[in-house]
């Protein structure tokens, strides 16, 4: 509980300008997998590798960690299909604007997927201070 609480503290005390701007982006956006989950802004307090902080986030030091670019992960959710009903472009919209938004946000942007079957998606950047920064989501994938 204790590493949560560190890992935590900067959205304990309130989230950066850049941050507020990510979580409203992302709010009412679901991550479409085995299952839907919503995207949520989060910061690390710490520097060096992010990877052990994102396997503790996850439940998990063991978990296996694969990477993958920005635009892979985004690929089924920013897709505009000709013909596809308005609410499906209007939503591929929003994933491109925030797709836009952490490439305008963020520098060294890496998709971190920890775990399997349930795998705690994390995209991770550094913002301006150099802080380890972006959005997690769920995915589920049997």
């Amino acid at each position: 509980m204790r590493i949560l609480a560190i890992l935590f503290l900067p959205l304990l005390m309130g989230m950066t300008t850049a941050m507020t701007e990510l979580d409203t982006a992302a709010q009412g956006l679901l991550f479409i997998s085995e299952s839907d989950h919503p995207l949520t802004a989060f910061e690390l307090n710490a520097s060096g590798d992010p990877v052990p902080q994102l396997q503790a986030l996850a439940g998990d030091l063991a978990a296996p960690v694969e990477t993958q670019a920005l635009d892979y992960f985004f690929r089924n959710h920013t897709r505009m299909e000709p013909g596809a009903p308005s609410d499906q472009q209007e939503t591929a919209q929003k994933f491109r604007d925030l797709q836009g938004l952490l490439e305008r946000t963020l520098t060294g942007i890496v998709v971190y997927r920890v775990g399997t079957v349930q795998v705690h998606a994390f995209i991770v950047g550094r913002l301006p201070d150099g802080r380890y920064a972006g959005l997690r989501t769920l995915l589920i994938e049997t």
